[in-house]
């Protein structure tokens, strides 16, 4: 139903009236039949004398009686039309309205702040915050049955999302309130983005609106301890009132950690450590592989705002290993307590040296000088018994002609001259070779000068899958490229009768092959993952053919095909990585810890006490028709004691007797 609004000009120009638009005109319109049957009764009284138009006059009293009845019919008129507007004033609900509402639109933003999760007494501080919510609902002006103004709730989550918008049902509202308490806490809640989207929703509803915040922490971009309570300043016509959660102040916590690899084989693993508490602290930190101690530091912190270091060394181990630091003793908030590192293993390559009847001495001296060649899991292989050797990590065919169906899945490195089963294409032989173009900042070829290595000749290569690295005489001499399940590099340059093998180029780049086909895949990630970081497809790997998991049963993330980048490691994982490419097994690659340096457990506002529930007052319109009746009963009470009074003086006055008889009719 619409309403009509009319605004008061003059002094009173805040005020106006409202009021139901049908209603009102519908009702006003019952004024005409009024005036009409008055105008008609009153032409009923009047009897005209075609003949004698000089004795015309009433059947009633005399001529000099007429001015009272005029008056007092027209009176009378008036009190019943203003009894009738009365009447339908209340239906039509009309009723003083504010330009300016007493109770503004109220935008509640709850703050999912990861140390919700902080013990506050007996129970979480989300707990706290939840019924600090509930509390302020419940202190809302209200009707009966609905609130004086509307309420929105945003949830400021990592996410931020609205909860309800413009609502005025206390019950609806406390049942979404009940609801949310029900859902598990996301943490590290957006509250910036919370403040940015309560502003956008009050924009939008438009008219005077505020927002109140319920956080444990400062406001986004306040400087540090802020700890002015109360209103803060208006952002895009939003005023904003926060009220503090939580009490504790006994944390303590892991700012940073962090592995140095040395170069025994053993690891330096450091560590920063703060505290929030006030007063000394002493700080012991332990470094675990499952419930086995393997090292562990002490140190002590002076109060709020000092820091300390710790280190710990360990020795080498045979393989890689995810490690977990626990600092204590234990306080209200265990998670900031702990952290995981991922220490990986002296990484090494093995490689199976194919050659047609003995390698060169060259290539040979070139991989007994790399430090991540696995020696005792490498061996030579004859190229007519390749089919029957054991699979190696890279295969480096040294110059050798490959019979067909030798040719498998895997890295391999070929070396000029070339020939036999090849997944790429050998084209014209490229005489007295000048290397004057390279993709300089490409791995393969980081740190190579290959301008001034003399050639006698070199083979031009082609084919699907290849891709180009150095060229000699407009045409490619050194490439890499994945063709049916094999990933290749191949130098096209012959070694044979060239300065190369001379050179530190050769050298240099066996070893680029070796670890960009034979470390790279397996590198670990970094030794800490934190929140955001992306999880790194491993070489080859097809998006959509990779899943994440932490620990052995925890939760998982997918990369979903189509995806032009991996994702990123989610919020709140702390723990040791699992990898699975494909259909293989899961395999542990490295740890994630949610540490968060700009976390605080300690309030940045004195905690909020729980407002008192509001009295349920009588609603505004209610109190308008009860006052729009008494005003109808009051002027026909008026009109019926008028009409009594002018009857008994029409009685008793110069009208009544002989009056009344001077004012009769006489005969012709």
């Amino acid at each position: 139903m619409g309403r009509l609004a009319l605004a008061v000009p003059g002094p009173l120009s805040a005020l106006g009236l409202e009021a139901a638009a049908p209603n009102l005109l519908w009702g006003l319109l019952g004024l005409v039949p009024l005036a009409v049957l008055q105008l008609y009764a009153r032409r009923r009284r009047r009897v005209v004398v075609p003949f004698a138009p000089l004795l015309a006059e009433t059947l009633g009293p005399a001529r000099e009686q007429a001015w009272w009845r005029r008056l007092r019919e027209a009176l009378s008129l008036l009190l019943r039309a203003a009894a009738l507007s009365a009447v339908v004033f209340a239906l039509a609900g009309v009723g003083a309205v504010s330009a300016d509402a007493p109770d503004p639109h109220a935008i509640l933003v709850l703050d999912e702040d990861a140390t919700l999760a902080a013990r506050e007494g007996a129970g979480p501080r989300a707990a706290e915050a939840r019924a600090l919510a509930r509390a302020w609902l419940d202190a809302r002006p209200r009707e009966p049955d609905r609130l004086r103004g509307p309420v929105s709730v945003v949830v400021a989550g990592p996410v931020p999302r609205v909860l309800a918008v413009g609502e005025r049902d206390p019950a609806r509202l406390a049942a979404l309130l009940a609801d949310y308490a029900r859902e598990p806490l996301a943490g590290r809640g957006d509250l910036g983005g919370g403040l940015a989207l309560a502003r956008a929703l009050a924009g939008r509803l438009g008219g005077p609106a505020r927002g109140v915040v319920i956080s444990a922490r400062e406001a986004p971009g306040a400087a540090p301890h802020a700890a002015a309570p109360g209103a803060g300043p208006g952002a895009d016509g939003l005023a904003v009132e926060w009220l503090g959660v939580g009490r504790t102040r006994t944390n303590h916590r892991l700012l940073d950690a962090r592995a140095e690899a040395q170069p025994d084989g053993g690891w330096r693993l450091l560590f920063e450590v703060d505290s929030e508490a006030p007063g000394r602290r002493r700080l012991a930190l332990e470094v675990l592989l499952g419930d086995e101690v393997l090292g562990g530091a002490e140190a002590e912190v002076e109060g709020p705002g000092s820091t300390a270091r710790l280190e710990v060394r360990l020795g080498p181990a045979p393989r890689a290993r995810g490690v977990r630091a626990r600092l204590s003793p234990t306080d209200d908030y265990p998670p900031d307590n702990e952290a995981w590192l991922w220490l990986p293993a002296r990484p090494a390559v093995s490689v199976l040296l194919v050659h047609d009847g003995a390698p060169r001495p060259y290539t040979v001296a070139a991989l007994a000088a790399l430090d991540f060649l696995d020696a005792a899991a490498s061996g030579q292989v004859l190229a007519r018994d390749l089919a029957r050797a054991a699979a190696r990590d890279v295969t480096v065919v040294d110059g050798a002609a490959l019979s067909p169906g030798s040719l498998g899945p895997g890295a391999w490195v070929f070396l000029a001259p070339l020939g036999g089963d090849l997944p790429f294409e050998v084209g014209r032989e490229v005489a007295d070779p000048l290397v004057w173009r390279t993709r300089a900042h490409h791995p393969l070829l980081r740190g190579l000068d290959l301008s001034e290595a003399y050639a006698v000749r070199a083979f031009a290569l082609a084919g699907h899958g290849l891709e180009p690295l150095a060229f000699a005489e407009g045409a490619a001499v050194v490439a890499e490229g994945a063709r049916d399940g094999v990933r290749y590099v191949v130098l096209g340059i012959d070694p044979e009768g060239s300065a190369l093998p001379l050179r530190a180029a050769f050298p240099l780049l066996i070893r680029n092959a070796l670890r960009r086909l034979g470390l790279e895949p397996r590198q670990p990630l970094p030794e800490r993952l934190g929140p955001g970081a992306p999880l790194a497809r491993p070489p080859g790997a097809a998006a959509g053919g990779v899943r994440w998991r932490l620990g052995e049963g925890g939760p998982e993330v997918h990369d979903p095909p189509g995806r032009p980048e991996p994702p990123g490691l989610p919020a709140g994982w702390s723990g040791i990585l699992w990898r699975k490419v494909g259909e293989g097994p899961f395999e542990a690659v490295g740890a994630a810890s949610d540490l968060d340096p700009t976390r605080r457990v300690t309030p940045a506002r004195p905690a909020a006490e729980a407002p008192a529930p509001a009295v349920a007052l009588a609603p505004a319109g209610q109190r308008w028709r009860l006052l729009w009746l008494f005003l109808a009963v009051a002027c026909l009470a008026a009109d019926l004691l008028w009409l009594g009074s002018a009857r008994r003086r029409s009685r008793g006055g110069p009208a009544g007797g002989a009056g009344g008889a001077r004012g009769a009719p006489r005969a012709a």
